[in-house]
């Protein structure tokens, strides 16, 4: 079980996505969810990653 206020890096939520981290990162680079970025490294809200989720069965 994931916290709701959870950071995710990118490749975690690729798993969540079920698609790979390079596709996942393109995502975040063109706006799809907010993230934060750290470094080099991107950081996502989980609640973030589940709306997205949701558009993706819709």
């Amino acid at each position: 079980m994931t916290p709701m206020h959870a950071e995710l890096i990118a490749q975690q939520a690729a798993d969540i996505l079920n698609m790979s981290r390079p596709t996942s990162i393109k995502l975040l680079d063109d706006g799809a969810t907010p993230f934060n970025p750290i470094g080099n490294h991107r950081t996502v809200a989980y609640v973030d990653v589940m709306k997205y989720k949701e558009t993706l069965l819709n």
